[in-house]
């Protein structure tokens, strides 16, 4: 999925979407952090 829809549609930045799946009438995207966006937020 595209990262510029992810942000508009969802307000999700700095993700990379693996996997998208409809699911139970749902759609479920699976998404992982790029690599060097990780950080630790208590610190």
């Amino acid at each position: 999925m595209e990262t510029s829809f992810m942000y508009h549609a969802f307000g999700i930045r700095e993700q990379e979407c693996t996997r998208t799946r409809y699911e139970g009438g749902k759609i479920v995207l699976e998404i992982r952090t790029r690599e060097g966006k990780l950080y630790c937020a208590s610190g």
